[in-house]
């Protein structure tokens, strides 16, 4: 259990430091100090326990734990004996924006095609022209995220392959 006085100021200025970063892409800052937090903790945690730790609402953790949740950041899992709900950091939460990124953009492809269907194919003006941009440009970085995600789990299984064939290594390494 992560407690507010056991955080160090230094734990404390990371958690906060994800919490403004995310925050400059419409996150709330307690969604990324949540995350913060969750990236931190070795051990599964409670609603009360990260309201505690951060010096929040246990009602503004459950709205933001939900959020977080659905992007893929944090997974619910349960513990033996224990009706509480608790949260721990999923196996790939950075994945997880790479991924939900994706999906966003597939959105607006599908969205894209609809406006496509909607227009003559010919229409006079540019209003074609920038709709089909809009569906290249949506496949276009389709393409590419599914790249960066191989790509990103590549890395991720050779940082593990090196990890545990030869100890622990810093990732100042892969620079």
């Amino acid at each position: 259990m992560v407690e507010e006085q056991r955080l160090s100021p230094e734990i404390q200025r990371f958690i906060d430091a994800i919490g403004e970063y995310f925050a400059q892409f419409g996150l709330s800052s307690v969604s990324g100090r949540l995350l913060g937090l969750m990236t931190i903790s070795d051990e599964p945690l409670t609603l009360d326990d990260m309201a505690d730790a951060l010096g929040v609402s246990r009602a503004s953790i459950s709205t933001n734990i939900r959020l977080i949740k659905a992007i893929g950041f944090v997974d619910k899992v349960s513990m033996p004996r224990d009706r509480r709900d608790f949260y721990r950091c999923s196996s790939d939460p950075w994945g997880a924006i790479i991924r939900t990124d994706m999906v966003s953009t597939d959105m607006l492809a599908g969205i894209a095609r609809r406006g496509l269907m909607a227009i003559p194919d010919d229409a006079s003006g540019t209003a074609r022209m920038h709709v089909e941009d809009l569906l290249d440009f949506c496949e276009f970085m389709l393409e590419e995220e599914r790249g960066i995600l191989q790509r990103w789990r590549e890395r991720v299984a050779r940082r593990m392959t090196t990890k545990f064939s030869s100890g622990v290594r810093s990732h100042d390494e892969d620079y």
